[in-house]
């Protein structure tokens, strides 16, 4: 592993991850949808692509299903006696295509190589779909007269893939067969056994003949503007079903010709498909292509449902769809609501958790119940009804070649399970977002922006000023009221938008809360089921109770981080190849996070603060290679292994965190909260330390900056920047 750690960092981090989860991971035996115990690899495999094909394509949805086509003809099937006549006469100094294949890879194919070309052909020919690569062609400028520095004196020749040629040479012979000899005589381009001397004997044999005998002869040579590339399509194919041609061979040859696309190559630089891909709306069939890789989430390991499906995309399609990413979010941005934070900029989960904590901190303070429905949707990304999108999208104002680029990346998309190194067939996908897409985010966000607008009513908690009715990452959803049965108004109304766009909430994940100083009840129903009634909730990843105390989410953290020290103290933290350099990597980028994460919410208290220590000490030490039983100084092994206090760290992100609150503009829910007083009294007895008051007794303890210029000096980014960095470590027992 140290080997590892030093020349494969990727490898060595796989390696801690493995470790780190034990042995769970994916199983090699799965249940058919019958509940049958599947063991072979190639049914694995196949129930894999069953689930994730139902899953990706729900009967209920909103499909947009392309139509079949109809009667195409009893056409004969490719021989392989074809194919190989073809490639035999192929010339082995032929330019290759934009997939690179040069003639000599195909001459020198065996039988058993032109018996997978041959079925390759015949998957074509009786789908009537060809792989993209054939439709590519590599568009290399040829000069022919005149000023070379412009463009319409060169004649653009366009290099093929050499299997499509193979391809379409094969369809050549069979059109040929059925229109040679409909031709009239007069024409000599292109057919066999004749050719240029033949039409210029023919002309000259006129012409003499006619100067001999005194006959005049009137003459108009005519030229077709870029006859070659002013074929209309349509034309040429009913002239095609005029001569003969049609059922599957008709269908072949416009196989060729959908979505085709093209790149210039010029002095060994290419363009790009992008600029094509935007002006065609079509994209190559790679990036409409997905492996899906089940990940484990929790449960009986055999379950299918128990796993997420993530997609692995095409990379030259994933960056064509972050650019199309940037022109969406520059449109929609502004009109999204503030109440949602996901996948936005300059917004994360911490404004939802800060928000919700503060509104629940000072509703508690001020004895106001505050009701709450938190809301799962199922299988969210995966139930986007595409035409719903798309008409979202244009009501908010994308549409023309944006739009159309957005929908080619999702015409006939298709996704395949990978599974312990096999691969299922391809299925297609008609229902959801693609996963693992860069674009897939603001689309989705575009999307509940719009049912939570639908659903917004008077039904809310006031939070000094501000009307807050629901807060949303992504769909994480929260919404929030006053009493029960304004909050089930406004849970029916979010019910009946998520229905009619298509979307459903879970009622066996979605939970209700209520935070009073009394036990009250709340019975919300969805659907005729009434939701569970909870204590507690864990809202991105972060404990709230019906107390709106904070110390149970810190034991919680302790508890996590120590149970992931056990492990990685077992399986690698332990092992004594391993240098201290990698341990401490270990230690800051697995354990830290996992004891740290929320912090920015936290009051802590004497006791967190001796729980975090001594937390993080105890693995500190195991980095060190030392116990308890050792007596040495835990400000000795910090030094030894150059780390600065946990929780100065914890304490100069909380100040961080102040400054960025101070500093937030005006309309961000987050500031809005913060700077807010809630109304009401507040009952007898004493009240629990606030954040803010928490925060004011840490600067003025170690600062010595008083509470009345706390706030001004927040407000100066460099100069509180400064000031936080000045912050010394807490005195502590050693």
């Amino acid at each position: 592993m140290e080997k590892d750690y030093r020349s494969a960092p990727k490898r060595f981090w796989q390696t801690v991850r493995r470790l780190r989860r034990g042995r769970q991971q994916l199983a090699h035996t799965v249940y058919s949808g019958d509940g049958e115990l599947l063991t072979s690899t190639e049914a694995i495999v196949g129930r894999w692509k069953e689930y994730f094909e139902e899953l990706l394509n729900p009967t209920n949805a909103h499909s947009e299903e392309e139509p079949e086509l109809g009667g195409l003809g009893m056409d004969c099937p490719i021989s392989g006696a074809e194919v190989a006549e073809v490639v035999k006469q192929l010339h082995s100094g032929g330019a290759p295509g934009a997939d690179e294949v040069r003639p000599g890879y195909l001459k020198a194919m065996d039988v058993v190589g032109l018996s997978w070309l041959t079925r390759l052909y015949n998957i074509a020919w009786s789908s009537g779909a060809v792989p993209r690569e054939w439709q590519t062609g590599v568009v290399v400028p040829i000069f022919k007269k005149g000023d070379l520095r412009v463009c319409s004196n060169y004649r653009g020749i366009t290099l093929l893939s050499l299997p499509g040629k193979v391809y379409s040479k094969v369809l050549e012979r069979r059109v040929r067969s059925i229109v040679e000899s409909q031709i009239e005589e007069e024409q000599c381009g292109f057919r066999p056994g004749r050719g240029t001397v033949d039409q210029l004997y023919t002309l000259a044999r006129v012409m003499e003949g006619a100067w001999e005998f005194a006959q005049p002869i009137h003459m108009c040579f005519v030229d077709l503007e870029k006859a070659y590339d002013r074929v209309p399509r349509g034309t040429l194919w009913g002239t095609l079903q005029e001569y003969g041609v049609g059922g599957f061979l008709l269908r072949a040859i416009q196989s060729l010709y959908q979505r085709s696309v093209s790149l210039v190559r010029i002095a060994g630089s290419k363009s790009d498909l992008f600029p094509i891909a935007w002006s065609s709306g079509a994209v190559p069939r790679e990036w409409q292509t997905g492996v899906v890789v089940p990940i484990f989430k929790k449960g009986d390991l055999r379950v299918c449902s128990n796993y997420r499906g993530i997609t692995l995309l095409s990379l030259p399609g994933k960056v064509y769809a972050k650019v199309l990413e940037r022109r969406v979010r520059s449109i929609v941005e502004s009109q999204i609501e503030e109440e949602q934070c996901g996948f936005r900029p300059g917004r994360g989960t911490v404004d939802q958790l800060y928000t919700l904590a503060r509104v629940m901190e000072g509703a508690w303070e001020f004895a106001q119940p505050i009701h709450m429905c938190f809301v799962d949707l199922e299988k969210a990304y995966d139930r986007v009804p595409r035409g719903t999108l798309w008409g979202t999208l244009q009501e908010y104002g994308v549409g023309g070649f944006l739009l159309r680029a957005i929908q080619s990346l999702y015409q006939r998309s298709v996704s395949l399970v990978r599974i312990a190194g096999s691969k299922s067939d391809l299925f297609p996908v008609r229902v959801g977002l693609r996963q693992g897409c860069p674009l897939s985010p603001v689309l989705f966000i575009t999307f509940m922006d719009r049912i939570s607008r639908r659903s917004r009513g008077v039904e809310c908690v006031e939070f000094g000023g501000r009307r807050i009715s629901s807060l949303l990452f992504a769909d994480d959803v929260v919404l929030l009221a006053s009493s029960s049965s304004d909050l089930q108004l406004l849970l029916g109304r979010f019910a009946a938008e998520c229905e009619a766009a298509g979307m459903r909430i879970s009622t066996s994940k979605s939970e209700t809360m209520v935070l009073d100083r009394k036990r009250v009840a709340c019975h919300l129903r969805v659907g005729g089921e009434v939701l569970p009634q909870v204590e507690e909730f864990k809202y991105l990843g972060v404990l709230f109770t019906s107390e709106g105390r904070r110390d149970r989410e810190i034991d919680r953290r302790i508890g996590s981080a120590s149970a992931v020290m056990r492990t990685l103290s077992r399986s690698v933290v332990g092992k004594r190849e391993l240098s201290q350099k990698a341990r401490l990597s270990i230690y800051r980028s697995i354990y830290v996070p996992i004891l740290t994460y929320g912090h920015e919410l936290w009051v802590m208290t004497e006791r967190t603060r001796s729980r975090i220590q001594a937390a993080e000490m105890s693995f500190l030490r195991r980095v060190a290679g030392l116990s308890l039983r050792d007596r040495v100084r835990s400000s000795d092994i910090r030094e030894g292994l150059g780390v600065e206090p946990l929780l100065l760290r914890i304490e100069r992100s909380q100040l961080r965190w102040f400054g960025h609150l101070v500093r937030m503009p005006p309309g961000r829910l987050p500031g809005e909260v913060f700077r807010a007083c809630p109304a009401g009294r507040r009952p007898p007895g004493r009240p629990r330390t606030r954040w803010r008051g928490y925060i004011s007794n840490l600067v003025r303890e170690r600062l010595g900056v008083l509470p009345e210029e706390l706030v001004d000096k927040a407000g100066e980014r460099t100069a509180w920047s400064s000031l936080v960095g000045m912050l010394p470590p807490r005195p502590g027992p050693g």
